[in-house]
């Protein structure tokens, strides 16, 4: 159920969830920009939201959009120049001055910034002199919490990376193998050399307890 605040309350609540995110904001995703209700009650757009990540883009297959279309909150993960950006998508309705409601969604960021990365680009992780350790641990702490699955494959197609979420949602011990032969059906053959990003929805559970799940993959 989408919750519903007003201008008064859903201030509130964006300042109590701002002791635990690094930015929390208002965004009208229909319009890809971020806003804030200004003491007139009218709304005061900002910036495209994709900025923070310093993106001059809208993102490929908008989070927050799917959110607002579904009424379910989502995650997702952007990456750039070596920081991650966690984005929680909750839609809420806010109820204006006039009586009206506004369907938009609210916006929780994360941002883990890199360890000893160079500017140009994320790919410098693989570059002479670069701590690869120092990024694993950042990556690790990053990842380990989130309350969204994560796995991770390398060109070759093996599993290398999955976080406690992604075991529990698939009911396996700490095996990557056995996530690997799990989630490795499930890609078409050219899916980890492909630049495009997916989101499906697959089923997944024995029989009687199937559950759909929305599978993200990104390059």
């Amino acid at each position: 159920m989408t919750l519903q605040f007003t201008e008064r309350e859903v201030k509130a609540e964006m300042a109590r969830l701002s002791k635990g995110y690094d930015i929390v904001r208002l965004v009208d995703p229909e319009e890809c920009h971020a806003f804030s209700v200004g003491a007139d009650h009218s709304c005061k757009y900002g910036e495209g939201c994709y900025s923070v990540w310093r993106s001059t883009n809208r993102c490929r297959n908008c989070t927050s959009l799917r959110a607002l279309k579904t009424g379910m909150e989502l995650h997702k993960t952007e990456i750039k120049d070596g920081d991650l950006y966690f984005i929680t998508s909750r839609p809420i309705e806010l109820l204006l001055a006039d009586g009206t409601t506004f369907s938009c969604v609210m916006e929780l960021i994360r941002i883990e910034r890199g360890r000893g990365m160079k500017k140009d680009g994320h790919h410098a992780m693989l570059q002479k002199g670069f701590d690869r350790k120092v990024f694993e641990e950042t990556l690790r702490m990053a990842m380990q919490n989130l309350p969204t699955g994560v796995v991770w494959f390398d060109m070759s197609g093996h599993c290398i990376y999955a976080n406690s979420e992604a075991f529990r949602l698939f009911d396996v011990p700490d095996s990557l193998a056995k996530l690997e032969v799990i989630l490795k059906d499930w890609f078409q053959e050219d899916a980890l050399s492909s630049p495009e990003a997916t989101v499906w929805l697959q089923q997944y559970g024995e029989k009687g307890s199937l559950r759909s799940l929305q599978i993200c993959r990104y390059p």
